[in-house]
């Protein structure tokens, strides 16, 4: 999880809809840190899946964590990340604070945020963690992992990454499901506030030690598990090592004359050059000869 070290800090309003006041409750945030919004750990209430709507220019965050100060181990779901060939949509899974005991998996999904419309998603952690597009649970889903034991949900955190133009949508139902933070409601604001000077929360682990993947032997993972879990990072390791032969300088220079600019060359190209013009002058010489005869 990168770390955020922005020179100001703002507060986003995450919106709650509630059918039965016909009104909006605004969420606050800083940028760079997650924001708890449930009171009632979710292993008291047994909640098992979430509906939300989004309207960012960037990514969506979603962390499911069993506590409130490191964010860790947590699933984390990102929705429309950038990378630098294409938009993927990734659940991370990790197991400790190490940043290095983390396991990703992503697939592309672009075009799946916008910035001037709301795009409705679910997350649901009953038999594995999934999330998908729309607002019925189970339907067109994007992507879905394995539950750990190691890693307990009690608490579900949202981030605000890209600006101002960032606002949620939750069903009015959530205030019953997982309790919202009363703490987080900015009650009389209904636009964006800049606060200079604000650090940011950043309490990952930002500096990976050790062996990557000495965590894989705890997990007791099968084979398959093992290359699901390893196939985005081995084919971006393959792309940054292939090298393709046609562009190379050996290559290339197999498709260039070398340059020669000496006297003697140049020369003996002109010599050539007249010799080969002679002979085809002189074909064509005895064919109009013939051709005179005849006539």
């Amino acid at each position: 999880m990168p770390c955020y070290n922005n020179e100001k800090s703002f507060y986003f309003y995450f919106i709650v809809s509630s059918v039965e006041s016909n009104r909006e409750v605004s969420i606050c945030t800083q940028t760079g840190s997650y924001q708890i919004l449930n009171t009632v750990p979710i292993t008291q209430t047994n909640q098992t899946s979430l509906t939300f709507s989004v309207k960012t220019c960037k990514h969506a965050r979603i962390i499911l964590t069993d506590n409130t100060t490191s964010f860790r181990p947590a699933y984390i779901i990102i929705i429309g990340l950038w990378t630098k060939h294409q938009i993927v949509s990734r659940i991370t899974t990790c197991f400790s604070e190490k940043f290095t005991r983390c396991l990703y998996s992503s697939i592309e999904t672009p075009s799946v945020l916008s910035c001037s419309e709301f795009r409705t998603f679910w997350v649901s952690w009953n038999a594995n963690i999934t999330f998908g597009q729309g607002d019925i649970i189970g339907d067109n889903i994007t992507r879905s992992e394995m539950l750990y034991n190691e890693v307990v949900i009690d608490f579900i955190g949202i981030q605000t990454v890209s600006g101002d133009n960032d606002k949620w949508t939750f069903n009015s139902e959530i205030n019953d499901t997982i309790g919202l933070n009363a703490a987080i409601v900015c009650e009389g604001e209904d636009e964006t506030t800049t606060l200079p000077d604000i650090p940011p929360n950043c309490t990952c682990s930002c500096i990976p030690s050790g062996n990557h993947w000495d965590y894989l032997n705890d997990l007791n993972l099968t084979t398959e598990q093992l290359y699901l879990h390893l196939k985005d990072r081995l084919t971006d390791l393959k792309a940054s090592v292939s090298i393709n032969l046609k562009s190379t300088r050996i290559a290339k220079s197999k498709l260039r004359c070398a340059d020669d600019n000496r006297f003697v060359s140049r020369f003996a190209g002109v010599i050539g050059s007249l010799v080969l013009v002679a002979v085809a002058g002189f074909i064509v010489f005895l064919d109009l000869v013939g051709f005179v005869i005849k006539a």
